[in-house]
């Protein structure tokens, strides 16, 4: 069984959406006008935001 990571972060990527902070069911990411943050103390690893992210930013 493969060990779950934390999500992949590429910020040149990111639209700034805000899809994977609606998404994140542990609230665990924070948006603002110049960055996203995953706080890894909240972060469950489910990874709910990489599968909304709709550029690839979150992996």
């Amino acid at each position: 069984m493969e060990e779950k990571r934390f999500p992949e972060f590429k910020p040149e990527l990111c639209m700034y959406c805000a899809g994977c902070v609606a998404v994140c069911p542990a609230l665990a990411l924070n948006l603002n006008e110049t960055k996203l943050e995953l706080n890894k103390e909240k972060c469950i690893k489910c990874l709910a935001c990489t599968k909304i992210c709709p550029v690839g930013a979150l992996r």
